[in-house]
């Protein structure tokens, strides 16, 4: 029998990344689990979280998720999960910052995360 387990991402207040297992099609959740690291925009509309330190050999060192970049009416960044390995669809990850600079089909973006060590 496969394992039919899937991720589901969201971001805490702090802009830090967690993640959430779901088993099987009862959609039975497991461990939430805060990753420290940041966030950084990869190739091919991809977000990149770069993990400081893994807590296990279930940890990876990065996370690479894919889909579409949008701004919510607050200037948040929403990033909507596309299907792509064990993603979970439709997502959504909402990443506060501030708008630093915009031209006409690119803008730049200022993100803070806060570790554990600084909550």
């Amino acid at each position: 029998m496969a394992n039919s387990a899937r991720l589901r991402y969201e971001a805490d207040p702090h802009n830090r990344l967690v993640s959430e297992r779901e088993e099987g099609q009862a959609g039975i959740t497991g461990f939430r689990q805060v990753l420290d690291g940041r966030f950084e925009i990869g190739d091919n509309n991809s977000l990149v979280y770069h993990i400081k330190k893994s807590q296990g050999i279930e940890t990876p060192q990065q996370v690479k998720l894919t889909g579409n970049f949008s701004l919510d009416k607050n200037h948040g960044l929403v990033f909507v999960l596309d299907k792509w390995n064990n993603q979970c669809e439709g997502n959504r990850l909402i990443i506060k910052g501030d708008i630093i600079d915009a031209k006409s089909n690119e803008f730049s973006f200022s993100v803070v995360t806060r570790d554990s060590t600084e909550l």
